[in-house]
């Protein structure tokens, strides 16, 4: 065994409590606490442009050229979702130059979207229209989303510690964030996640933290050992998330809120997740792992 994984886990015997971190991702986060894009990253107001930067800006419309408030614009290949204001402008700021796609969705609408080349000191407008869905309401499930992933290496804890066991193994093969197509009207997601047969050396007490990216803030995060398993139900959302189509994403971490430390070298796992959409309900005892 790799010396330093040995060195690492046996300093999460004796330590009890320690501040963490996934990998060793130093980016910085331009979301706020709700998953959206922050106000500095996508304020409409601000133009000013970081020297060698670009910045996009536009508007949302139906098919009528009606400005659509609230439409959910995202910037695909950096995951940063915004809102349209009142007058259905959105804004993505101080952008590295290159090729971007826009994506647009807002309730009762065709999602649709461009591709956009962002120039250094240059802002660019990208217009988009929505064509109007007609309305459905036939209740259905999804089929099943089953998707492996791996922590490369996973620390967490809750208070901070000198130095980082996964920055000493330098392993950060993680592949821990997941995209689907998710329709409009979902009322019901069922979750299930499971380690692989995890090793003896691994603490008993391993939990796992599922957190949804998109729909933004929605539904909560879960946690626990594995298996960890949830059913969220929704009523009808008056911010009306519920009625758009969109590209669904979560991510699997470690609880950094456990109350022992956590730590994880290539921990496999498996997720299985199946949508209901216009109320289609949800069987007694459900799970969405296959013959559980």
């Amino acid at each position: 065994m790799h010396r330093s994984l040995l060195v690492a886990i046996a300093s999460l015997l004796f330590i009890p409590a320690l501040a963490g971190c996934l990998g060793g991702d130093d980016a910085p986060d331009t979301t706020d606490d709700d998953g959206l894009c922050d106000d500095k990253t996508c304020d409409v107001e601000n133009k000013d442009i970081t020297k060698g930067m670009g910045r996009v800006e536009g508007s949302v419309k139906n098919a009528d050229f009606q400005d659509l408030a609230g439409a959910n614009v995202t910037l695909k290949e950096l995951a940063l979702t915004t809102i349209t204001n009142e007058k259905g402008k959105y804004a993505f700021n101080d952008l590295e130059p290159g090729l971007y796609t826009i994506l647009a969705a807002a309730p009762g609408h065709a999602p649709d979207g461009r591709q956009v080349e962002v120039k250094p000191d240059e802002t660019t407008t990208v217009d988009i229209g929505l064509e109007e869905l007609p309305p459905t309401a036939e209740p259905y499930r999804s089929s099943l989303v089953e998707n492996s992933g791996m922590l490369g290496c996973g620390f967490s804890a809750a208070k901070s510690l000198r130095g980082n066991p996964c920055a000493d193994l330098g392993d950060e093969n993680d592949k821990n964030t997941f995209t689907f197509a998710m329709d409009a009207g979902v009322t019901a997601i069922a979750m299930h996640l499971e380690a692989d047969n995890p090793p003896a050396k691994y603490p008993d007490n391993l939990e796992f933290f599922w957190k949804w990216d998109n729909p933004p803030g929605v539904p909560k995060p879960i946690t626990g050992p594995t298996p960890l398993s949830a059913i969220k139900e929704f009523e009808k959302d008056s911010a009306g998330w519920q009625e758009s189509p969109r590209e669904a994403k979560y991510v699997i971490l470690l609880n950094k809120d456990a109350s022992s430390p956590q730590f994880a070298y290539q921990m496999r796992f498996t997720t299985w997740v199946v949508v209901f959409y216009n109320g289609e309900p949800v069987p007694s005892g459900f799970s969405p792992k296959p013959d559980a």
